[in-house]
């Protein structure tokens, strides 16, 4: 037969590879390069780039301590003529960088329920520190403290029922948009 694991775990599990921090492919995220691993050349870890590290830390910097939004972030890195491996700056890059728990090494498995494609709660979610941070975690918790604020105060009615809601993102924080609806 196909022994019990199989009966207790209907769906594939994570890799042992995965759960050690190796890279499995895809482009890594900004600030780092894929290298292979010292302990097994034959896989790949993400190391800093230098580079993209400074800006990485000035990004947040920005967040953190200037209270600057996503978007006159990436309008401040297109004003000093920095681009993002090519392009130009966005808000939503910007947000997408500054949520990335890559910048303090980790790396974050199953977010998603892929059954239904919906975004599972975090205490579901798999991290694991599987590389050398580019930001320290102090810088890191006060970025997110900034844009848990704003999200706050940008959220409307959570239980609107309206298409879009939830799809549509704010320009400022990146948070979910809800829509209203009134008489008069």
């Amino acid at each position: 037969g196909y022994g019990d694991h199989r009966d207790l775990h209907p769906f594939p599990t994570r890799r042992s590879s995965d759960l050690d921090g190796y890279r499995n492919g895809g482009r890594p995220p900004f600030g780092y390069s894929s290298q292979p691993a010292i302990e097994n050349p034959k896989r790949k870890r993400l190391v800093p780039e230098p580079t993209e590290s400074l800006l990485i830390q000035y990004i947040f910097e920005m967040r953190a301590d200037k209270g600057m939004g996503c978007r006159s972030i990436a309008q401040q890195l297109r004003d000093d003529g920095y681009l993002n491996r090519g392009k130009a700056w966005s808000k939503s890059t910007v947000a997408g960088l500054l949520r990335n728990e890559a910048m303090i090494g980790r790396t974050v498995f199953g977010k998603t329920n892929k059954q239904t494609g919906r975004k599972k709660p975090r205490d579901e979610w798999i991290i694991v520190d599987s590389h050398e941070p580019v930001i320290s975690k102090d810088l890191w918790n006060r970025a997110q403290a900034a844009l848990d604020q704003d999200a706050e105060r940008c959220v409307g009615s959570p239980k609107s029922n309206h298409f879009f809601t939830g799809l549509l993102k704010c320009g400022e924080c990146g948070a979910p948009m809800h829509s209203y609806s009134g008489k008069g």
